[in-house]
């Protein structure tokens, strides 16, 4: 009543076919364990048998009752076995395909935070890192150089004849100054180092492992670079740039306010100076160095 069948019992003598005939024609439809009754004796039927039926137990004829019974048992066994491991390998395939699911949601899920970590940590108008990300990196590095010992440079840099520019040719005209920019510093540092715009015409370079002397070398090629080349619609020249440098240990800054501090008053040293320059401040305490206000570099 059910259609299925856990053993198909058969003789190899038949009116119209023979046992192992009757065992291929039904075997697309029924996954019955088939064993073959027969009182051939010839090697060929038994190879005929396995080979094209499949046949998994052979009762020779006449048979006797016990004998039988329990080959017939035997294949029932198998088939019911055959059953749960059928039955085992689709639950295992439905659980793979949903853990095949899971997995893809997840991929997506880690995409989605990639995309927003990059936002994030992305100044979305120039492509380099923003303030939050470099004021974590700050932090970070400090730690690292008082724990280990090692030098760190901090670079600021503020555009000279930013204003003018933007003045001249419109604010879009502007963003482009500053994505040239910002194209210019990322092609002259190291893989290490970090590119930020701090804020409006300013960027921070921070340099980890990085001497005072290293720091002023790579400022001047900045300076000579960015002077030399065109910014989007400004001329070579028209807009420049004025650097500060701070350094440890060169300058004894113990935190990330005091380093930034240290720098600031270096930057505002090379605008007093005559801009387009770069200016590295006096090995002093950090603490000792006053903030700056930002709007007297306009």
């Amino acid at each position: 009543r059910s259609g299925e069948f856990a053993v198909l019992l058969t003789d190899y003598e038949m009116p119209d076919e023979n046992g192992v005939e009757l065992i291929e024609s039904v075997e697309s439809s029924c996954d019955a364990v088939p064993v073959l009754m027969t009182g051939q004796s010839q090697l060929d039927v038994s190879l005929e048998a396995i080979n094209r039926g499949h046949v998994y137990a052979f009762i020779s004829k006449p048979c006797k009752g016990p004998e039988l019974v329990a080959t017939v048992r035997h294949a029932a066994e198998r088939f019911h076995l055959g059953r749960a491991l059928h039955n085992k390998i689709a639950e295992l395939e439905h659980a793979n395909e949903a853990l095949s699911r899971r997995n893809e949601e997840l991929l997506r899920a880690q995409a989605e935070v990639r995309r927003l970590h990059d936002l994030a940590v992305t100044d979305e108008k120039t492509g380099v890192h923003s303030y939050r990300y470099f004021a974590e990196r700050l932090d970070e590095e400090m730690a690292r150089s008082e724990r280990y010992g090692l030098p760190l440079a901090l670079l600021f840099l503020d555009l000279d004849g930013f204003k003018a520019a933007n003045d001249r040719f419109g604010h879009l005209a502007g963003d482009r100054v500053l994505r040239a920019v910002a194209d210019v510093l990322r092609s002259k540092v190291r893989v290490m180092d970090v590119v930020a715009r701090f804020g409006g015409d300013e960027f921070a370079v921070l340099l980890p492992n990085t001497q005072s002397t290293g720091a002023a070398i790579l400022g001047e090629r900045l300076r000579l670079s960015i002077a030399s080349v065109p910014l989007a619609d400004a001329s070579p020249g028209e807009v420049t740039a004025s650097m500060g440098i701070a350094s440890i240990p060169y300058h004894a800054a113990r935190t990330a306010t005091d380093m930034i501090e240290v720098a600031d008053a270096a930057l505002y040293d090379a605008k007093a100076a005559g801009r387009n320059r770069c200016s590295m401040a006096a090995p002093v305490p950090a603490a000792t160095v006053p903030a700056t206000v930002r709007s007297r570099r306009s």
